[in-house]
């Protein structure tokens, strides 16, 4: 079983484990920090979004809301599945090429996410990341949006062994600043090992081939069939 399949195991697991889906961190950031954010960002995207309450709290309130996670787990009353890309954070995404495609002969064209978000939340998910991994999802994730608020604990869950990469904000902070320029912000809640840093990319997605893979094909005729074949999962 590969690393990616065990990882997803596992979180299928945590969330069905009581109490452990009672909180979405990234809602808990946007809703008590609101300072930190801009007032009205015309599209956003939850990376790690879990239950998905952020993104559809943002589409509710006219924002174009996106979730991306590499299992889904939204809750039953979720709104807006369309909106939600089920990928894994350290493999290529978020590449035009790799939409869903299954619209293409309905009348209603299919709903894409923008080329580049103005805010990006990345709330409870880096600690999450496995070590060996951390580097690749940075980078696919840096450059998705103008600013990327983080969010990164430095402590072990109560939920077992979850908090795979645990480091102060000194290590997070050069990690970040690979890929921009991080800004630390302060603590909101004193004495708690939770940092929170304000993230502008160097790069945009635009520059970067995020459909590179071993998997890739060489002609156009090839590439749009493969993308009819690996499109994006629409919320179950």
């Amino acid at each position: 079983m590969s690393l990616a399949d065990r990882e997803r195991e596992k979180y299928l697991r945590a969330f069905e484990t009581p109490g452990y889906r009672d909180k979405n961190q990234g809602l808990l950031l946007w809703q008590n920090t609101r300072g930190i954010f801009p007032a009205k960002p015309k599209s956003a995207i939850d990376i790690g979004c879990g239950d998905g309450r952020l993104f559809s709290v943002w589409n509710l309130a006219g924002i174009d809301g996106w979730g991306v996670d590499f299992i889904n787990v939204l809750d039953k009353f979720h709104g807006f599945k369309e909106k939600f890309v089920e990928a894994n954070l350290w493999e290529p995404l978020l590449s035009r090429r790799n939409y869903d495609v299954t619209n293409l002969d309905s009348a209603e064209a299919p709903k894409y996410p923008p080329a580049r978000f103005e805010l990006g939340v990345c709330a409870d998910v880096m600690e999450h990341i496995p070590p060996e991994k951390v580097d690749e999802v940075l980078a696919n994730i840096c450059p998705l949006a103008e600013h990327t608020i983080f969010e990164i604990a430095n402590y072990p869950s109560i939920y077992g062994d979850l908090h795979l990469s645990l480091h102060d904000e000194g290590w997070w902070y050069k990690k970040l600043a690979e890929h921009g320029t991080p800004e630390l912000l302060e603590n909101k809640r004193e004495g708690v090992r939770e940092y929170i840093f304000r993230f502008t990319p160097r790069r945009s997605i635009a520059d970067i081939d995020l459909t590179a893979s071993a998997h890739s094909v060489a002609s156009s005729e090839e590439k749009i069939q493969n993308v009819a074949r690996k499109r994006w999962p629409r919320g179950r």
